[in-house]
């Protein structure tokens, strides 16, 4: 994904409310970067995008060496991460697909 670097180009505004502006500017977009005056439309957040954590969800963030995002309750990504964690010490697997209950001997 991405660009593979910075791009550089001629801008080009497009005024195209109808089929003949589009007509008009045809042939003549292809490696421009082209600005236009329509408006996007997007939909309202109710919820913030972005979150505060107290400093007993920071230290939950550093013991865990977990990185948050806002979504989920701070409080459950902790205890999600530490049973991860414990899982991995004691040598015991996600299970999954392959059946078995994973970890040594699992079967």
């Amino acid at each position: 994904m991405g660009t593979g670097g910075t791009k550089t180009g001629e801008v080009m505004y497009a005024h195209m409310t109808n089929e003949g502006e589009m007509n008009a500017v045809r042939g003549k977009l292809r490696g421009k970067w082209v600005m236009l005056d329509t408006a996007q439309s997007a939909d309202p957040h109710f919820a913030g995008d972005a979150c505060r954590f107290d400093e007993s969800q920071l230290a939950g963030m550093v013991s865990s060496e977990t990185e948050f995002n806002c979504r989920t309750p701070a409080n459950a990504q902790i205890a999600r991460a530490d049973s991860i964690k414990r899982a991995a010490a004691n040598g015991a697997g996600r299970g999954g697909r392959g059946g078995g209950r994973g970890g040594p001997g699992g079967a």
